[in-house]
């Protein structure tokens, strides 16, 4: 790893504080603290435990936290390998100060093996540990996983690399950092973009006079290096364009579109709002310092991401409370929900603000906004969403029981709800009690009595561009990771710049079964300089970056 250079900015009114340093490489780091953070290294050895097949709950709803029959486990996160792995992470409470972050595997949704379990210990914490998150990277083909340590003196926010190939893996090593000054931790969410991890998080930054306040850190692949040249690799936002704090519930996405997201309630009560931020996938232009508010890195910088604001402002309405957003994307295709009282009977609703329309510099959102559900006077509350190409799933809690509900117009109208738990009344209702994704569905669920970790496959066919590859003209994998099969899958493979032959490539995939995965192909392309590789099947969308030499796409 080279030095790495982090910078934090943050706005307080008109006044910029900024710190710069240097820092070693992390293969010859044991601890280290500067001006700006702690660091240190440590080595987790796998278990690869396969779980207790006894225990598991059957082909519907699967038991996947075995191992705490009296304990409760928690806030669980689901991410998939296309033709590979589901992960799954969550909480699992020893005690009343003991609590550590398992992540299980399958292969089918049924069998699952206990493949590390991580504890605050590895770093001196506090021996809780928090909220964690998960996302693949189809680039690096490794996970990105993070955690936090809420009440910690240091190495709060600890992160990690998974190999994709989990079931193989024998030990991984990550880092436990924290700014110096930052106090506790409140949560994190994680995405990637090229060969980075991204993490926004929640602490406290007394030093600054900051309360649950977002922070974002970008950290590179194997040794967790900022980026190396012009923007810095860890902000907090002193909240100079959207004030943020105090923040909670906050969760971002890649779509694999020209945009990432994250989205944060802030405030409490009547008081609360739904923040959104946006900002470029492009690393030539977040890796470009400067352009923003007083000097700070324009797209690179969570306090000024180009494309922010309020969803929704419950101040602004009455006897009105919004809470528990989540967000996802599949190309252009975005979707925002949220539960909320705007109605004349006082319970809560789940909401969607969805948009296709990705706007340009100096431009801002524009969102339309459905109901998802509304069944009065029952409340339903802690929402949580998945799109993939025009479809939009949403999973949620209404009288103990976990709903999922489809969208196949991006968001616009919505199907009947299907009931996902199979014994009525046990799913619990509480802050980021469910997650879902190409991998699955999974929940928290008290029919055991203690809170437990539930499984369960998303019943649809998901369709996903995976690996972009050169060559001799450009090659890309589309993969079925749901559980029904596919058919007439339409695809085009474009590419942008001076490509003189080649340029658009389009056909269908006349079937894709579940699990199943085929490759699709541009054939012969001609051209020279750099160009940007858009790949679009089935409404999934996906861009990489490459060099045209002739016939030769090369750098992908």
């Amino acid at each position: 790893m080279k030095n790495a250079t982090k910078s934090k900015r943050v706005v307080l009114g008109a006044l910029a504080i900024t710190a710069v340093l240097c820092i070693s490489a992390l293969s010859a780091l044991g601890v280290s603290e500067t001006s700006d953070q702690t660091w240190k290294a440590h080595t987790v050895k796998a278990v690869h435990t396969p779980l207790t097949p006894q225990a598991l709950g059957g082909q519907d709803n699967i038991l996947i936290s075995v191992d705490n029959p009296d304990g409760d486990d928690m806030h669980p996160k689901v991410a998939i390998k296309p033709g590979g792995a589901i992960v799954v992470v969550y909480e699992k409470q020893i005690g009343m100060f003991s609590r550590t972050i398992p992540m299980v595997y399958s292969a089918n949704g049924q069998s699952w093996t206990l493949g590390f379990e991580f504890d605050s210990a590895d770093f001196d914490g506090s021996g809780l540990l928090s909220r964690p998150d998960i996302s693949y990277n189809s680039q690096l083909d490794q996970f990105a996983y993070s955690v936090v340590d809420p009440i910690g003196d240091q190495y709060n926010l600890e992160l990690y690399w998974i190999p994709g190939d989990i079931a193989g893996a024998q030990e991984i090593q990550g880092v436990g950092t924290s700014g110096v000054g930052a106090t506790d931790h409140y949560g994190v969410s994680v995405m990637n973009v090229a060969e980075y991890m991204v993490t926004p998080y929640i602490c406290d930054e007394p030093d600054y006079d900051l309360y649950r306040c977002p922070g974002l850190g970008y950290w590179g692949y194997p040794d967790f290096a900022h980026p190396p040249d012009g923007m810095g690799g860890f902000y907090y936002d002193g909240g100079s364009v959207t004030p943020t704090t105090p923040a909670s519930n906050i969760e971002c996405v890649n779509g694999g579109g020209q945009h990432m997201y994250m989205v944060m309630q802030t405030g409490e009560g009547d008081d609360a709002k739904i923040a959104f931020k946006a900002t470029v996938t492009d690393m030539d232009q977040l890796n470009t310092a400067g352009g923003g508010p007083g000097g700070m890195d324009k797209y690179a910088d969570i306090e000024v991401w180009p494309w922010q604001g309020f969803l929704v402002d419950a101040a602004e309405m009455t006897n009105v409370q919004v809470a528990d957003p989540d967000v996802g994307a599949s190309g252009n295709n975005v979707a925002i929900v949220y539960a909320d009282t705007d109605n004349s009977y006082g319970d809560w609703d789940i909401k969607c603000a969805y948009t296709s329309t990705i706007p340009g510099e100096g431009s801002q959102y524009t969102w339309e906004t459905s109901v998802v559900a509304d069944n009065h006077p029952a409340d339903e509350t802690n929402p949580a969403v998945f799109v993939s190409g025009n479809n939009v799933f949403v999973a949620y809690v209404s009288d103990g029981n976990l709903y999922l509900v489809k969208s196949e117009d991006g968001g616009a109208t919505w199907g009947e709800p299907e009931q996902i738990n199979t014994e009525d009344g046990t799913v619990v209702a509480e802050e980021r009690t469910v997650d879902i994704g190409a991998g699955g569905i999974v929940w928290t669920d008290n029919r055991n009595g203690a809170k437990d970790i539930y499984y369960a496959p998303l019943p649809s066919a998901i369709i996903n561009v995976g690996t972009i590859s050169g060559g001799f003209g450009v090659s890309a994998t589309v993969t079925n990771t749901g559980t029904e099969d596919a058919s007439a899958i339409d695809w085009t493979i474009s590419l942008s710049g001076p490509v003189f032959v080649g340029k658009e490539a389009s056909g269908t995939i006349d079937s894709l079964p579940a699990g199943g995965e085929t490759t699709i192909g541009t054939g012969l392309v001609f051209g020279i300089g750099p160009t940007t590789i858009t790949v679009t099947a089935g409404g999934a969308t996906k861009t990489a970056s490459g060099l045209v030499l002739g016939p030769l796409v090369l750098g992908l």
